[in-house]
């Protein structure tokens, strides 16, 4: 009867897990060996993004991580922890970066260190999932490449200091 009733108990927490999506990473090194790291929860590519409200793959905001003084198209920004979020405005994009990284916190504009233009363009084929990517184009840049569904998202220059 223990066995049957731990076969049953496994079952359910790897279903329960297996409807859990699984945090993923992107990071890009520079030169010196100072590196930018950004956190989300892939989305699954039918999950739309809204207009004119904040966006974060898989529902929630992403969080970058930065060991090293950088600045992000002309924004400066401090070592530290920044949420990270997509606006799409009427056909305008934005990457916004909040100091406020409290995961119970409600978003705050005041917080902003910074809102950077984004470029968007139309992929040859869908993305099942939400896949977050850094380039890295120089020994001291790197760019950051958002891809949702049969969109790419990108225009957010990284540069160490």
């Amino acid at each position: 009867m223990c066995r049957k009733h731990f076969l049953l108990l496994l079952l359910f927490v790897t279903a329960a897990n297996a409807q859990q999506p699984t945090e993923r990473a992107a990071s890009c090194e520079f030169e010196d060996g100072h590196a930018v790291t950004i956190r989300y929860t892939p989305a699954s590519g039918k999950e739309q993004i809204p207009k004119g409200q904040m966006w974060g793959p898989g529902g929630a905001p992403m969080v970058l991580f930065t060991d090293t003084p950088i600045t992000v198209s002309s924004h400066e920004l401090a070592v530290g922890a920044y949420r990270t979020y997509l606006l799409n405005s009427n056909g305008v994009w934005s990457l916004i970066l909040n100091t406020n990284v409290d995961p119970k916190a409600k978003y705050d504009s005041s917080l902003d260190a910074a809102r950077i233009p984004l470029e968007t363009a139309q992929l040859p084929s869908p993305q099942s999932e939400t896949a977050v990517v850094f380039g890295r184009m120089g020994p001291k840049q790197c760019n950051l490449r958002i891809y949702h569904a049969k969109l790419g998202i990108f225009g957010a220059e990284f540069n160490a200091k």
